[in-house]
């Protein structure tokens, strides 16, 4: 019996730290996306912040794993990755991630060379080249008679590189990251950006994987099934005992406190 209650006590101290760990799991791609990351190995940037913040505050610890996207995208689907920081909802993508609000906000403009005249909805860019990263936001472009070209870990030099050399002649992706990266860019002068094309400001989102281990859901009993699901109508939500649900209400206390908020304007405003 000495002998038994022995052995539980070194298994006890030699794996206590991983059986009660909390150690959540960020997945971005390798290529940077400043100020929110930069180029991987560097994980620096706003999303280490302020997701190392929430994390901590509920006793856990942040990691962050870089990959291709596809790759990160796989892995969680199956749960290997806890969650990734800024993902764009759709439908398919429902179906393995659950959505909720980080605290920060982003709209969606277009740039293009300076000599474009200004584009108010994409039906102004009716047989262009619209240039898309694999993974990037979806658009319809049969629908705006547009040729849609995308491009894998697509980065913002290799962007402007294509829109000078006439291999594409429009963009869209956040602004606050075009700003950021534009300013003190020596290409800056020939580059426009359409501010009213693109749709109105929105709240970035969290992906979190349905097959992470930290991750519970229950029937949503508010879930509207006579209109559209979305992220504030979905037919499940997470229960409040699941490490997801802290993370999510930390980021939610994070914002609220303004904290998310002085945070976002040390790497913005400087």
């Amino acid at each position: 019996m000495k002998w038994s209650i022995l052995l539980f006590s070194i298994c006890c101290i030699c794996f206590g730290r991983d059986i009660y760990a909390c150690t959540l799991i960020m997945g971005y791609r390798t290529t940077s996306r400043p100020p929110y990351i930069e180029a991987a190995p560097n994980n620096s940037g706003i999303y280490n912040d302020l997701y190392s913040l929430a994390a901590n505050k509920i006793g856990c610890t942040l990691e962050i794993v870089r990959l291709p996207k596809k790759r990160i995208l796989l892995a969680i689907l199956n749960g290997e990755i806890d969650f990734y920081p800024g993902f764009t909802f759709t439908k398919p993508r429902s179906e393995y991630a659950f959505f909720f609000k980080n605290g920060l906000y982003t709209q969606m403009v277009g740039l293009s060379l300076k000599d474009m005249p200004e584009v108010h909805s994409l039906e102004d860019i009716r047989g262009k080249v619209f240039l898309r990263p694999l993974g990037g936001p979806e658009v319809n472009a049969q629908k705006y008679g547009f040729i849609i070209h995308k491009v894998p870990e697509l980065t913002y030099d290799t962007t402007f590189k294509m829109l000078q050399a006439g291999h594409a002649d429009f963009f869209m992706d956040h602004y606050v990251n075009l700003k950021f990266y534009l300013k003190d860019h020596p290409s800056k002068d020939t580059m426009r950006f359409h501010m009213n094309c693109c749709g109105e400001k929105e709240p970035f989102l969290v992906g979190f994987s349905r097959k992470s281990r930290h991750y519970q859901e229950e029937p949503n009993p508010d879930f509207d099934s006579s209109i559209a699901i979305s992220p504030n109508n979905f037919p499940v939500r997470l229960k409040t005992d699941s490490t997801a649900y802290r993370f999510q209400q930390m980021l939610a206390h994070l914002e609220q406190s303004g904290i998310t908020d002085k945070l976002s304007h040390t790497y913005f405003e400087n």
